[in-house]
This record gives structure tokens, C-alpha cells and sequence, in this order.
């Protein structure tokens, strides 16, 4: 995330992956499925931004056989020209699976706790 390359993150994903957004980020809530959608989602987010930054990174991860559940919670900064500086904070849960000799994320879920731009556009 924080190289806001947005090819690079969604080759991270498997190609029917799905991405659920809920909480407080206006205008991104919903589901999103499949690989072009996902890359989509991460340019109309990150790729709006200046800068983009995480910090208070939390993370819990577990595997059983070909699958791992990673869940996190953190925070994170951005700043843009037209909403200025930007800060929320994010649970999250990613579903990989092993595919091949690469783990892609089959499932991902971002509850948006708190989401604050310094000049709101609504």
C-alpha cells in the first residue's frame, strides 16, 4: 500500500478474488469481484492520493493446510490536492490461499472505522 502501485497490489489477488468495504469511506462501501474490479477499487482509493502512509500496523496470522487468515488493524495517512490531509484507521481480514508457489489474497474485508479529510467534498 504504501508504494501506491496499483498494478503491483493487484497482483497480489487471485483473479475472482472478491473485496468488501464497510464502515465510514464514502462513496467506496460495497463488494468488489474479480481482478479488474479489485484493481479499480485500489486506483479510485490509493491512486487519488499524494502520499500514503500506515502506521499502528497490527497483525494476527493464521494457516491450516493451503489457506492462511491474516487480521489486522491500522491506520493510515494520505494527502490529496483536492481534499487535502486524510486519516482513518481500518480492521481488516485477508483470506489467502496457496496457489502454485505464491500466496494471493482470495478474500479481503476492510471495516472502516474512522475516515477524516481536512476539506470534504460530499
Amino acid at each position: 500500500l504504501n508504494s501506491r502501485s496499483i498494478p503491483a497490489l493487484a497482483k497480489g489477488y487471485r483473479s475472482n478474488a472478491t473485496i468488501e468495504w464497510v464502515g465510514v469511506v464514502p462513496g467506496m462501501t460495497g463488494t468488489y469481484s474479480g481482478a479488474p474490479n479489485i484493481e479499480i477499487l485500489w486506483g479510485s482509493f490509493i491512486g487519488k492520493f499524494i502520499n500514503f502512509s500506515l502506521s499502528k500496523e497490527y497483525q494476527s496470522i493464521t494457516v491450516e493446510g493451503n489457506v492462511s487468515v491474516v487480521n489486522s488493524t491500522f491506520d493510515f495517512r494520505a494527502y490529496s490536492s483536492v481534499v487535502g490531509n486524510v486519516n482513518g484507521s481500518v480492521i481488516a481480514q485477508d483470506t489467502y490461499e496457496h496457489v502454485g508457489s505464491s500466496w494471493l489474497i482470495a478474500r479481503e474485508a476492510w471495516n472502516v472505522t474512522r475516515f477524516n479529510e481536512q476539506f470534504p467534498v460530499r
